[in-house]
Parts: structure tokens; C-alpha cells; sequence
């Protein structure tokens, strides 16, 4: 955390009360490529769609 928030302060910014970091991925980076649709679900929320442009 002291390593983002000194990160985040060189571009004038940084976190907030409440703000949410994440810090990893529950799988590996996709990569996009322009007209890609990407779809994902889980049990417990709503299923979510992605166009690439």
C-alpha cells in the first residue's frame, strides 16, 4: 500500500477513505484485440458482457 500510494502521488492523485484495492486477479490477463466479446458470470452476481472497440 505505501508503494501505490507513493506511485499514485507522482501523477497528483492517490487513494481515498473507502477506496477498494485489489491486489491480484482470480485468473490471467485476457488480451483485447478490436470486436472481441467477452462474457463472464459467476453464481452470485449477474453475468457481465465486454465489447472490444
Amino acid at each position: 500500500m505505501a508503494w501505490l500510494t507513493r506511485a499514485l502521488a507522482e501523477f497528483g492523485t492517490g487513494l481515498k477513505a473507502r477506496d477498494i484495492v485489489l491486489a491480484g486477479s482470480v485468473h490471467r490477463a485476457v488480451p483485447l484485440r478490436p470486436g472481441m466479446l467477452l462474457e463472464a458470470g459467476c453464481d452470485a452476481l449477474p453475468p457481465v458482457t465486454a465489447h472490444a472497440i
